[in-house]
């Protein structure tokens, strides 16, 4: 157990009744207990709820999303996809603007519900990520950015559909949760890959 009451890991919220843990990396870890005011306090594990805190349209970035899941997904885990826990995979995806010479051929097809997602080259059919893809033994999380630089925005679950080659492996999803009212996402969902063949 930690005394917190200098570094403020837990607080008092405002309010006078809830205690708040403070996250991120010098925030308080989920599983551990703190000690505030003379009495214990556990912070809870619950990463459904987590995702489940996250709204269609939230401008969000890897430090805030590993936050929540308690992992480290900066540095060299800074890719393209990433395995959270057994049961979700997280694909972060750059839409460049010049489309014919995108690195990756990805986006919504003709503004419609399918999303188009192709694999960095080292990865192929038999990549144990794609593979929990393909059998549909994850949840699929789609934050998508136009450009490489700045925030990623959420775009809500991807249920997949089917795939073509191996490498790189190209993955067409249906968007679970396509908000075609939510005009802050009209740019996103209008960038559609240089060469869809769906």
């Amino acid at each position: 157990m930690r005394k917190v009451s200098d570094n403020k890991v837990i607080y008092l919220h405002e309010n006078g009744i809830t205690i708040v843990a403070k996250p991120g990396a010098k925030g308080a870890k989920a599983g551990e207990t703190y000690e505030l005011n003379g009495k214990k306090y556990y912070v809870a594990i619950n990463k459904q709820a987590n995702m489940d805190n996250l709204k269609i349209g939230d401008s969000t970035n890897r430090r805030i999303i590993g936050n929540l899941f308690d992992v480290n997904l900066a540095g060299w885990r800074a890719v393209g996809i990433n395995e959270v826990g057994s049961d979700k995979v997280l694909l972060w995806v750059n839409l460049e603007n010049d489309r014919s010479n995108a690195t990756y051929d990805d986006g919504f097809i003709s503004g419609s519900k399918i999303f188009q997602w192709e694999s960095q080259n080292q990865q192929n059919i038999d990549t144990p990520v794609i593979q929990s893809i393909l059998k549909k033994e994850v949840e699929v999380h789609l934050f998508c950015r136009l450009g490489n630089m700045g925030n990623h925005t959420y775009m809500g679950k991807l249920k997949y559909m089917k795939h073509e080659n191996n490498n790189p492996v190209k993955i067409f999803f249906n968007s679970i949760d396509y908000d075609s009212d939510n005009t802050n996402l009209k740019k996103i969902y209008n960038h559609s890959p240089h060469q869809n063949r769906l």
